[in-house]
């Protein structure tokens, strides 16, 4: 039976018993590269850099039993072979997967089912590349205000401005029928997918503002009425994500 596993906020200075393979090492050590060697003095100290990427964290006894559950807490539910970068350096191929409502990055040597999966540290630092999708983790600011700290996906980068997609999955608990009328209504994930902004290089994104007046206050205000007007002539919607990389894709050339 598939059970999901809990786990608490994870420490990027805990290391992890994770170590390289032989091929992984000889991948490694060519992806570093002459140009990068000065930083890397020995194979002991690189793959020691690697363990403290990835943390080994203990597993909670408590577990909620997916069977019972519609949906399921990844938007890919296999692990998929990528690459795992911190800060310029690619540190390797591995098997990644990115667990939604845990907001976790899970990550393999392999795609064995036996072997068991780790968590990778969450760190602004540390990004990790599948099916040419780069996700991070970032600092973000909500629509209503609240900080926190989630993984994005990367949807468009230029000279200004990058957007970034957060796809979360919720928890919605079961509700048993109050009557004999009404049906009893099933736990379930569901998806949570939202949209923010940034600038480019800077670790920390802004949530797109649902209100017009506000989204347009996102770009400098002699910018604006050419904005408004690109937008009410093309028929976008700022709630599209493609519409929304249009408007940014324009904004970038005024």
């Amino acid at each position: 039976m598939m059970k999901l596993k809990f786990v608490s906020a994870l420490s990027f200075a805990v290391f992890a018993s994770f170590t390289l393979t032989g091929q992984q090492a000889k991948n490694f050590g060519a992806a570093v590269g002459s140009n990068n060697l000065q930083d890397f003095t020995s194979m002991q100290m690189r793959e020691s850099l690697v363990n403290a990427i990835i943390n080994n964290a203990q597993r909670p006894s408590n577990t909620i039993d997916l069977s019972n559950i519609e949906g399921s807490p990844y938007y890919t539910d296999n692990f998929k072979k990528g690459q795992l970068f911190y800060k310029n350096d690619l540190m390797g191929s591995f098997y990644l997967r990115y667990n939604a409502f845990q907001d976790q990055m899970e990550i393999k040597n392999s795609d064995l089912a036996e072997e068991q999966f780790q968590f990778l540290v969450q760190s602004n630092d540390i990004r990790t590349m599948v099916d040419g999708k780069e996700i991070q983790y970032f600092t973000f600011k909500a629509t209503d205000g609240l900080q926190g700290n989630s993984y994005f996906t990367k949807e468009f980068t230029g000279d200004k401005y990058v957007l970034y997609s957060n796809m979360r999955k919720k928890y919605s608990p079961a509700k048993a029928s109050t009557n004999s009328l009404a049906q009893s209504i099933p736990a379930k994930f569901i998806d949570d997918v939202s949209v923010f902004y940034g600038s480019k290089g800077e670790a920390s994104l802004m949530a797109i503002p649902k209100k017009k007046k506000d989204f347009l206050e996102i770009f400098p205000y002699n910018n604006r009425p050419a904005i408004k007007k690109y937008i009410r002539d093309k028929r976008l919607r700022p709630s599209n994500l493609d519409h929304l990389k249009s408007i940014f894709i324009y904004a970038e050339s005024l």
